[in-house]
């Protein structure tokens, strides 16, 4: 016999990169299930999740089922794992917090899911279209300033398209705008903050 029920209340901690989705994936899995959720957002992204909790709260949802906190993350963490009532932790951000949390959920032993840092990895074959693959490859790699995990950052290509592949690539990123992420003509805005500064300069 499988019987599947809510797990129970569940702490999620979000990432500043992609401010909307990520909050939502987290409200909606644990909504769905029947879970009542504590949010942690980013503290350098707040307004997003307030917006979207506000959504909620206005479509009806009864008050404590979705809850947001602030603070620093280190000690909002702490306090939510180690609370009783928190049974299932989710986290989206780097390996290294993920892996603080996870010591942190194992002490209770409670179910946790983590999405940690990406090392994307792109495969361009023989036989691929090169132009789309360029392209497709191009909107991937450049999309948020590359400040997000799944931005391409290795690429394995045969050696026969090679050199067709970096001329479309090339072409590509030398047409793109780098402006301020509000003008409407802007490809590539700001990077968020000097952390990612220095990780940019790192891989290049």
């Amino acid at each position: 016999v499988v019987l599947k029920e809510p797990v129970g209340p569940c702490a999620s901690f979000a990432a500043w990169n992609v401010p909307a989705t990520t909050p939502c994936r987290k409200i909606g899995g644990a909504l769905a299930a029947g879970c009542t959720l504590v949010l942690k957002p980013s503290e350098e992204t707040p307004a997003t999740a307030l917006a979207i909790a506000k959504a909620f709260e206005d479509a009806g949802l009864p008050a404590g089922v979705l809850n947001i906190v602030f603070g620093v993350p280190a000690e909002i963490s702490s306090q939510l794992i180690a609370t009783a009532e928190i049974r299932k932790v989710s986290f989206t951000g780097s390996t290294e917090v993920g892996k603080h949390l996870a010591r942190l959920a194992a002490d209770r032993v409670l179910r946790i899911t983590l999405e940690l840092g990406g090392h994307a990895p792109v495969i361009v074959a023989e036989d691929a279209d090169v132009e789309k693959a360029a392209k497709s490859v191009a909107t991937n790699k450049y999309r948020n300033a590359g400040q997000i995990c799944i931005s391409p950052s290795r690429f394995f290509v045969h050696d026969r398209v090679h050199d067709s592949f970096v001329r479309h690539f090339t072409e590509i990123s030398a047409a793109l705008q780098v402006k301020p992420g509000i003008d409407e003509d802007s490809d590539i805005g700001a990077l968020a903050n000097k952390r990612r500064l220095d990780a940019m300069e790192a891989f290049v």
